[in-house]
């Protein structure tokens, strides 16, 4: 990895803006590490699940998922593997071209998302 600027060794969460998932309706993300910004091999990003909304199945490709939930409280499906909670202290590794979806969001979930090799 290219390191181009302070900005792609050090970031303040907080002082990035949420923006909406490109294709999961409100659902949100903040980009702390990409390919495209940073010329990263992974991409790395806060993604912010509201109470009450499912993520839809999907896959990531060639990509690994691994997914470590800081807050909330809901469930994820991964399709050959099983159902799992997705809660703080919960680590979640879904396998590159393997369907998965989020659901029962009972509270507000946020995540720390890496993809390996970087989708973004």
């Amino acid at each position: 990895m290219n390191l181009k600027d302070l900005h792609d060794i050090y970031l303040e969460t907080e002082t990035l803006e949420w923006k909406e998932h490109s294709k999961f309706k409100g659902v949100f993300v903040k980009r702390l590490l990409t390919r495209e910004k940073n010329n990263s091999n992974i991409t790395c990003l806060l993604v912010k699940t509201p109470k009450g909304i499912d993520i839809p199945e999907h896959t990531h490709g060639d990509s690994q998922d691994i997914i470590f939930p800081i807050e909330g409280n809901g469930k994820i499906h991964i399709e050959g593997i099983g159902d799992f909670a997705y809660v703080p202290g919960a680590f979640i590794v879904v396998p590159k071209n393997t369907p998965h979806y989020v659901y029962d969001v009972k509270e507000t979930l946020i995540a720390f998302d890496i993809f390996n090799p970087a989708t973004l």
